[in-house]
């Protein structure tokens, strides 16, 4: 099964532009792992949230469509997150766009305390048909 991994480094207006090789067509994907790495250890959040609607569309909170929730040890400067999720997608272009948030809602960006987020996906097949 091939792998998708996906580095999110906040950047300084929120956006982060995610540049893949190549397209990736319809089929379901598993989420396997995130890792966060933070710059301090001095940290008061307990969870924060990622905006990739065209991997999470089929995840709904009480607050956004398209956001994945997850669970932070505020005491921690490394996070690594077992999951073994399935979600469907629909055709991924070369080009997504994901968002980093806080437990407020608020935009993490560069001067924010998450360093970068990884996420691992596996899927079925790079073939075409």
């Amino acid at each position: 099964m091939p792998v998708l991994l996906l580095r999110l480094t906040p950047t300084a207006t929120g956006e982060i532009k995610i540049q893949l090789d190549r397209n990736i067509r319809a089929q379901k994907v598993v989420l396997s792992k995130i890792c966060i790495v933070k710059n301090a250890t001095n940290n008061t959040e307990t969870f924060m949230s990622i905006e990739l609607p065209q991997v999470f569309h089929e995840c709904h909170t009480n607050s956004k469509r398209g956001c994945f929730c997850i669970p932070l040890d505020k005491d921690s400067k490394f996070e690594n997150l077992d999951f073994h999720l399935s979600f469907g997608i629909e055709n991924l272009s070369t080009t997504l766009q994901a968002k980093l948030y806080d437990y407020q809602g608020n935009l993490l960006t560069t001067s924010s305390h998450i360093k970068d987020v990884w996420v691992y996906l596996t899927y079925n097949s790079n073939e075409l048909f």
